[in-house]
């Protein structure tokens, strides 16, 4: 079984001030890339990406742009680990962006990772809003992709549903969540296959390993 972290780069400092109060409920991770990894063992990272008015790629997550921050820098720093692997994410909840010619973009940035960074191994390639597939990495095509364990979507048939108060606290309070579910969470699949990847949010708290 293997360590993710939910929107791993939601550490990032928001946009605007309105953005930054509304990340008060939409945050789930507080360190960052490097920490992460070597502290808390993480080897799956959620990318959620939205190309800018230039056609650069940033990071966002559910309709909180984040200040710029280099994709590949964090690639460069995942890709030179050799064991992680990557869900890549079109952040189409950012409304503004969310046409054919950003979708385009973000299928051609796909096709450009997956080409440079060899060691990481990406699947994903979906819309957030929909789920639909817009990019098939070549990973995805040769072999089977990890079941993703997160507890709130994704979620494989053996997992009991969580209570609805529960999920209520999963979805607007991730942190108390996290508090109170990651280490019971992280018990209940932990000597499960490889094939697993267990997602948490806020991989700093309440994991014992």
């Amino acid at each position: 079984m293997r360590v993710g972290s939910k929107y791993s780069m939601s550490y990032l400092k928001p946009c605007t001030w309105w953005m930054m109060v509304l990340n008060v409920f939409k945050r789930r991770q507080r360190v960052d890339i490097q920490t992460q990894y070597e502290r808390y063992g993480v080897r799956c990272f959620d990318l959620h990406l939205y190309p800018n008015e230039n056609g650069k790629m940033c990071f966002a997550n559910d309709g909180i742009e984040y200040l710029t921050f280099s994709v590949y820098e964090v690639l460069n720093y995942l890709n030179t680990k050799g064991d992680c692997s990557v869900i890549i994410t079109f952040e189409d909840t950012i409304m503004n962006n969310y046409n054919l010619k950003m979708m385009n973009r973000f299928k051609e940035y796909c096709s450009i990772i997956e080409g440079i960074y060899t060691n990481i191994r990406f699947w994903g390639g979906n819309s957030h809003l929909t789920g639909k597939s817009i990019y098939k990495f070549t990973n995805e095509r040769t072999f089977v992709s990890p079941v993703i364990v997160d507890y709130l979507s994704h979620t494989p048939d053996w997992m009991p549903e969580e209570p609805v108060w529960l999920r209520f606290m999963h979805i607007h309070f991730p942190y108390l969540y996290a508090k109170y579910m990651n280490n019971i969470n992280y018990l209940s699949v932990y000597d499960r296959s490889d094939y697993i990847c267990f997602f948490a949010d806020f991989v700093d708290v309440g994991l014992s390993f």
